[in-house]
């Protein structure tokens, strides 16, 4: 799973966007939204997964453009209206986060890692009103992450045991400063014992 956020350092938007590949699903999804003047915009997307693992599906795109450095999100145009073209530039390194792994009954409910990096935007996002915004890295931060593993997405499996909660408490904080980036993450239980 890719997964993106990046806002104006004044406040005056904010972006979130996504793609996913599910291959015991069949299925890629994707997303990308915008907040606006209190508005937000948005492009949802979803079909059979491509045994290539394309990041394509409807009207959104992933580019890998430089490995691990540089990442262009597309959205063409669409029924929405909501069109897009921005590029994600890093400004660290990425920081592989500890393998989270969550097992009931001897059945793996999640197992999964991720990378976590930060950068900047730059580009064009044209709303369904009309307005363009202009995205400029020296005032555009951006927060990026790229999954892989075992998620409990969709139907559970079958099995015998008792269904549990899927109560799973997460806190999840990357950071910006202008002379450092940090990052804070917390998995707990339901009753709030750490994990």
């Amino acid at each position: 799973r890719y997964w993106f956020n990046g806002y104006a350092r004044d406040g005056s938007f904010f972006l979130g966007a996504a793609m996913g590949h599910y291959p015991n699903r069949g299925v890629v999804d994707g997303a990308f939204s915008v907040v606006h003047d209190g508005v937000q915009h948005s492009v949802l997307a979803s079909g059979l997964m491509p045994t290539d693992r394309a990041t394509v599906v409807g009207p959104l795109r992933i580019e890998v453009v430089e490995p691990l450095r540089t990442l262009r999100y597309v959205v063409s145009d669409n029924d929405r209206g909501l069109t897009a073209d921005v590029t994600f530039r890093a400004r660290t390194a990425p920081v592989e986060e500890p393998r989270q792994r969550l097992v009931r009954h001897n059945v793996p409910i999640m197992d999964y890692t991720r990378l976590t990096q930060w950068g900047t935007w730059e580009g064009t996002i044209t709303l369904p009103t009309g307005v363009t915004l202009e995205l400029d890295a020296a005032t555009t931060w951006a927060t990026r992450d790229r999954s892989w593993g075992v998620r409990g997405v969709g139907q559970q499996a079958p099995t015998n045991f008792p269904p549990g909660p899927m109560q799973v408490f997460w806190l999840w904080a990357p950071l910006h400063f202008d002379d450092l980036c940090t990052h804070l993450a917390l998995f707990e239980h339901a009753d709030g014992e750490r994990w």
